[in-house]
């Protein structure tokens, strides 16, 4: 069932929410890092593959999701926070956007949802600022 629910939802998204890659499309900025794409589970506790706790993500924004520091051009990559992936969610996949969810079992508050500072440095609208 769990594997189901992975397949479909990767069906319905066939692009990276954050940055766009996917199948016929790149990215707007050249990055030299793998343009596959993966499953983000926004809330890590249980790792639960109920479709409201799922994000889509290429392999570049699913490791600054995760943490990872990645550079390009000498400087580091913002990274995306538990904020930004939650407004991905809201925004790519409204209908399956519930915060009471989330928050349930993540155990406590949720972060505002807020826009990622990453995709709007994509999508080249995002000054240049070393970190």
């Amino acid at each position: 069932m769990a594997d189901e629910v992975l397949r479909l939802f990767a069906t319905e998204f066939p692009s990276c929410w954050c940055c766009g890659v996917g199948p016929g499309r790149r990215r707007l900025v050249k990055i030299d890092y793998p343009e596959w794409l993966e499953i983000h589970h926004i809330i890590k506790r249980g790792r639960r593959h109920d479709r409201r706790n799922l994000a889509r993500l290429c392999k570049l924004c699913h490791d600054l999701a995760e943490g990872h520091r990645v550079r390009h051009d000498g400087e580091l990559l913002p990274t995306l926070n538990m904020a930004n992936v939650l407004w991905l969610k809201r925004y790519c996949d409204s209908w399956y956007y519930e915060r009471s969810f989330l928050k349930m079992i993540y155990g406590k508050a949720l972060p505002r949802a807020v826009p990622a500072r990453l995709l709007l440095r994509l999508l080249g609208l995002w000054p240049r600022v070393n970190v």
